[in-house]
């Protein structure tokens, strides 16, 4: 009878460890712990970086990819200079709060020098999708020279 006890303690022990990993995943813990909730700014090659425009496009996947760029211009304008810094995001369809991993990385384009930086080191929070906009919050760095922290609001623009 021993044992038997000893068992039902572990499946109690189990059950609560599993309680605390539902309500922490239900939103009991805050999703964007460590991201500021200043508009999206950082580091890019080494110079201060702050976004000025953000963009995306419709999804033909569940993965929106958001442009922001620190230069300001019409959202949705097309033929934009590639020597321009800027991040750009792959944002679920679904509003929540993601771990980057291998499956959702980000990335950070040096354009002065052509250079385009894959992380996966950071969180990236939706916060809502509507028709025409895409707005969450991020915190990613692929080095102390080329970070990102903040929130954005990407205007989805039509495809052209």
């Amino acid at each position: 009878m021993a044992r038997m006890k000893g068992v039902g303690l572990r499946f109690r022990d189990a059950g609560l460890v599993l309680g605390v990993f539902l309500a922490a995943s239900c939103g009991a813990i805050d999703p964007a712990a460590g991201i500021s909730n200043q508009p999206l700014s950082g580091k890019i090659g080494g110079r201060p970086w702050t976004a000025m425009t953000d963009k995306t496009f419709v999804p033909r996947t569940k993965v929106y990819v958001v442009y922001i760029f620190g230069t300001a211009f019409p959202p949705c304008t097309n033929g934009l200079p590639l020597d321009m810094d800027e991040a750009v995001l792959q944002v679920p369809d679904t509003v929540g709060s993601y771990d980057l991993d291998l499956t959702l990385a980000q990335s950070i384009i040096v354009g002065s020098i052509g250079q385009t930086l894959l992380t996966w080191k950071g969180r990236l929070v939706v916060e809502s999708i509507t028709a025409t906009t895409v707005k969450g919050a991020t915190k990613f760095e692929y080095d102390a020279d080329n970070y990102v922290d903040g929130t954005f609001e990407a205007t989805i623009c039509p495809l052209m």
